[in-house]
């Protein structure tokens, strides 16, 4: 009995997988719905994988049973299907790579002693969740409505968080595990705003998360027709969200909300009949409300924070130094060695705490892709957020469509901000991340059948 007790939560999530496994054997969208509510959750973990992995895996292979069974193929409907082919071919190379290293000493894994395999295992079966979660979206997303029906499932994840958020500031609440959040080891409080940490101790990406789930808000309150409850829900969560991010203290969701705001305008108004002096004076405005926004804040650790960009902006000599003390990060001085370790094709898929001493491949996407796939693998990744925004682009030209001008607004910030951090560090993330490239993926592929009608006919 006792044996029993002590697996039964290896049991508990085998019943998930299994019951995951029978909603994607019928193909059920209240299943893919649940399955992508659970995304932003990793604080229950078996043996270091969160739920939502378990999930995905029951899913996904009781979809493709279900595809078999008819004598269909789930690959030959993914959207930019041979770059997500050219992705798996990097990560192929980077496995080859990792067989014939034998020299770790540059390295620090982060996972102990034996720490090749367990970094390797991780890492693996995450991506291969993001991949499975791309295959299922663009294969079952088969209209605008599917689209909306995703983006809720993904917002409405918004409401667990904040239960928690509030919770957080009611002392000595007493709140069960499963609702506790986390707060950096900065050691420091500044009234409410302490640095909000989410579920998994990652503030920065928290901060990514709050405005995937404000912009994805703003696409609902866009597109949904003739339902007032739903655009006023959605319009209470981007006024939550905020709130919430700036909570986290990251500077780069502030300089990622200035651009996605300035971008989001300047499509807006480049087909709009106002005079040119009109759309000047509006773009104008938009760092004058945020000069307001950081008015308020003053005394917060959020605002010492940014006080570090406007000493940068008074000096009168730039240099590649200049990024390491705007982002308090030796980006320019490290990139070297990324670039020798990661070579060609990379170290291998596991995950890298450090490079010859420092820290920046786990502060820097552009800088984990480079040493675990190399500069292949860079390039490779370049192209894939390249045609996101590329087909993006094309609605917004043809069509001026305001939910692409909010996800072009959107992903370009995100990928700039991923500059000073990763999504690939945590399990969440990345599955966050490839939901956001499978909505983009699926609009772009609506936009694109549709200009092939307007063709033919």
């Amino acid at each position: 009995m006792s044996y029993l007790i002590s697996k039964l939560p290896q049991l508990l999530f085998l019943l998930i997988a299994g019951t995951f496994f029978l909603l994607g054997l019928i193909k059920s969208k209240a299943g893919l719905s649940l399955l992508i509510f659970l995304i932003p959750f990793e604080g229950i973990t078996i043996r270091g994988f969160a739920p939502t992995v378990f999930c995905m895996f029951g899913y996904f292979f009781g979809y493709c049973f279900n595809k078999s069974k008819n004598h269909e193929s789930a690959w030959n409907n993914v959207h930019y299907r041979k770059y997500l082919s050219l992705i798996i071919f990097s990560l192929l190379l980077s496995l080859f790579a990792l067989v014939f290293k034998e020299n770790y000493s540059e390295l620090n894994l982060g996972f102990g002693i034996y720490s090749v395999m367990p970094g390797l295992k991780k890492y693996m079966v995450n991506i291969v969740s993001c991949i499975m979660l791309y295959i299922i979206m663009t294969n079952e997303v088969r209209s605008h409505q599917d689209i909306l029906r995703c983006i809720w499932a993904f917002v409405l994840s918004l409401s667990y968080v904040f239960i928690s958020w509030i919770g957080s500031f009611v002392y000595n609440l007493g709140l069960p595990t499963f609702l506790q959040t986390r707060y950096a080891g900065e050691g420091m409080t500044y009234g409410w705003l302490h640095r909000f940490a989410g579920f998994r101790g990652e503030y920065g990406l928290m901060s990514e998360y709050f405005l995937i789930i404000m912009a994805l808000s703003l696409v609902l309150i866009f597109s949904v027709r003739g339902s007032q409850h739903k655009r006023l829900i959605s319009l209470i969560v981007v006024i939550v969200a905020v709130p919430m991010a700036i909570s986290t203290g990251t500077r780069t969701f502030m300089v990622m909300l200035l651009l996605f705001t300035i971008l989001s305008v300047f499509f807006l108004l480049l087909k709009s009949k106002l005079s040119m002096s009109k759309k000047i004076f509006m773009l104008f405005m938009i760092p004058v409300a945020f000069a307001g926004i950081f008015y308020q804040l003053r005394g917060t650790y959020l605002l010492e924070r940014i006080e570090g960009i406007a000493a940068l902006g008074q000096s009168t000599s730039y240099s590649a130094s200049s990024i390491d003390i705007l982002l308090n990060r030796p980006y320019s001085t490290t990139f070297r060695d990324i670039i020798e370790v990661g070579g060609l094709i990379g170290i291998g898929p596991i995950y890298v705490i450090g490079v010859r001493g420092n820290n920046m491949s786990t502060h820097s996407l552009y800088f984990d892709l480079i040493v675990k796939f190399g500069i292949i693998g860079l390039i490779i990744y370049f192209v894939f957020y390249f045609k996101l925004l590329q087909g993006l682009y094309k609605k917004i030209r043809l069509k001026n469509s305001i939910p692409a001008i909010i996800l072009f607004s959107l992903l370009l910030p995100l990928l700039i901000g991923e500059y000073a951090r990763s999504y690939q560090n945590q399990t969440s993330f990345m599955l966050m991340y490839w939901f956001l490239f499978a909505i983009i993926a699926c609009v772009n592929k609506f936009s694109e059948i549709a200009s092939s009608e307007r063709g033919k006919g």
